[in-house]
């Protein structure tokens, strides 16, 4: 596909999208995860793994083209993932992914402190599925076909590597220590 051809189908999709955290097409028209949830658990729906790609698309096109529509839109779907922190519960080791591609890469843009408030949080409740002992990070909550504590996946560590950007600047007299404070 030409550039000229996906530009056009992104304009067209943008708007008919704009207020959506799509997944998939039924009949020729984007879900919204912010409304549904196919399966009914708390890992669906806003909490679903993708949802953060779609405004990270919208960054993409704004970075590519200019245009405002697109940051716009961009930052409807990261403050309706703010539903997905407040529901908690489905939440697991993809909040990463959905977070890096809205919030991380609006701060890089536009410095946006509630942007960078978002990507710490998602990257501390990341941290907070480090598991000690095993020197791992937990993939999933508990499913109902079983306990999934000690569980990993290549995820996991892609999710520790794309938490680099998010430095947190250190408390006085922390400057330059290793651990929480940063990301080397």
């Amino acid at each position: 596909m030409s550039w000229i051809k996906f530009t056009a189908k992104m304009d067209w999709v943008s708007e008919k999208s704009r207020n959506k955290i799509p997944y998939t097409t039924i009949n020729g028209t984007h879900d919204d995860r912010t409304v549904d949830n196919p399966t009914g658990t708390v890992a669906d729906g806003i909490s679903w793994w993708t949802n953060g790609f779609w405004g990270g698309m919208m960054w993409l096109m704004y970075h590519e083209t200019g245009q405002e529509k697109y940051k716009e839109i961009a930052n409807i779907s990261e403050e309706k993932l703010d539903e997905g922190f407040r529901e908690y519960y489905g939440l697991q080791h993809d909040v990463v992914f959905m977070w890096l591609p809205t919030s991380v890469a609006n701060y890089k843009v536009t410095k946006n402190p509630e942007s960078r408030k978002r990507a710490m949080h998602a990257a501390n409740l990341l941290a907070g599925r480090f598991n000690l002992a095993g020197g791992f990070i937990r993939a999933w909550n508990d499913l109902p076909e079983g306990d999934t504590r000690g569980w990993a996946i290549i995820d996991c560590m892609f999710s520790i590597r794309s938490c680099i950007g998010l430095r947190r600047k250190a408390p006085p007299g922390q400057e330059g220590r290793r651990g929480p404070y940063t990301a080397s």
